[in-house]
């Protein structure tokens, strides 16, 4: 059976990608549908990270809603590994080479990292760099006044200006 025959006789419409030494058969995959069809005069120019990447991206496409957002983040200090819901954190605050991450209930990490580390880090629809010494969650700001942030009783200068 060839990958056509396969792929047509599948009860479920899956993601196919197929490959193939035949130009006829490269028609007939994307008149099928299939995410892409590959000649495979042209497979050795195209690297196998590519070809896996574009399914992924493909199907976060049509199920937005399954994208993995990390929920959590893992950080060194102490001679321990801390993992630390996104959600908790209320601002990280940079102090040269170290960051202060406050979380909720007044619990303070210390951990030697820099800002730009840890802003790789998180998801940028969630944080922002607000000032070269401050990160903060989006929903944690509640108003911005006189170049401040004010986020649950905290203070934060705002350099970059929202």
């Amino acid at each position: 059976m060839s990958g056509i025959d396969f792929y047509k006789a599948l009860l479920q419409e899956v993601m196919v990608i197929f490959t193939t030494a035949y130009s006829e058969y490269a028609v007939e995959g994307f008149n099928l549908n299939a995410l892409s069809t590959i000649y495979s005069s042209l497979l050795l120019s195209i690297g196998l990270y590519r070809l896996l990447k574009r399914p992924k991206e493909y199907y976060y496409f049509l199920h937005p809603s399954e994208a993995a957002t990390p929920q959590y983040l893992f950080i060194k200090a102490d001679y321990s590994i801390y993992k630390i819901a996104l959600s908790t954190i209320l601002f990280i605050e940079g102090l040269d080479d170290y960051l202060k991450v406050h979380l909720e209930g007044s619990k303070l990490i210390v951990a030697r990292m820099t800002m730009k580390v840890m802003i790789d880090k998180l998801p940028a629809e969630d944080f922002i760099r607000v000032h070269r010494s401050f990160i903060v969650p989006f929903k944690r700001i509640e108003a911005v006044r006189n170049k401040m942030i004010i986020l649950q009783e905290e203070e934060i200068p705002d350099r970059y200006k929202l």
